[in-house]
C-alpha cells in the first residue's frame, strides 16, 4: 500500500471494521494480511500524513484589540469556534437574547451584523497532499 487514495483508506477501514464485527469470517492468513495492511497504512500516516488533499475552514475576526484566526476541519466546527468568540463578547452588541440558546451560525450572524467594529471573514482552502505540494506557505 505505497500510494493510498482516500478510497483505498476507506476500503481498509471497512475491512478492519468487518473483521472486528465478525471475527470468525476471516482465517489466520486473512487476519495476517489485514494486520499487515493496517501497519503499513499506520506507518505511512505517521511519516507522511494524509496522502490526499485536506480541506480546511478558516475564519479571521478583526476587532479593536487586533485579530484572531480560527481553523477547523469542518464548517460546523469552525462555526462553533466563531460562536464561542461571539458569545464571549455578546454584551457589546446589547442584544437581549441569550446567545447560549441560539445555534452557532445564528450567533455569529447576529453578532457581526450588530457589532459596530468587529468583522469576520471566512474561507475554505484545500491543502494538497504532501507529495502534490512542491512548496507550502503559511
Amino acid at each position: 500500500m505505497l500510494r493510498t487514495t482516500m478510497r483505498d483508506h476507506a476500503h481498509l477501514l471497512t475491512r478492519a471494521r468487518a473483521a472486528l464485527e465478525t471475527p470468525g469470517d476471516l482465517d489466520a492468513e486473512e487476519v495476517g494480511h489485514l494486520i499487515e495492511d493496517l501497519a503499513c497504512a499506520e506507518d505511512h500516516m505517521r511519516k507522511h500524513g494524509a496522502p490526499w488533499p485536506v480541506k480546511i475552514h478558516i475564519a479571521q475576526i478583526s476587532h479593536r484589540h487586533g485579530g484572531d484566526v480560527y481553523v477547523a476541519l469542518t464548517r460546523k466546527a469552525l462555526a462553533a469556534q466563531v460562536a464561542a468568540f461571539c458569545r464571549d463578547y455578546w454584551c457589546e452588541i446589547h442584544d437581549h437574547r441569550d446567545p447560549k440558546t441560539l445555534p452557532a451560525e445564528a450567533v455569529a450572524s447576529i453578532y457581526f451584523d450588530a457589532h459596530p467594529e468587529d468583522r469576520c471573514s471566512t474561507m475554505s482552502v484545500t491543502c494538497p497532499a504532501e507529495d502534490e505540494a512542491a512548496v507550502t506557505t503559511v
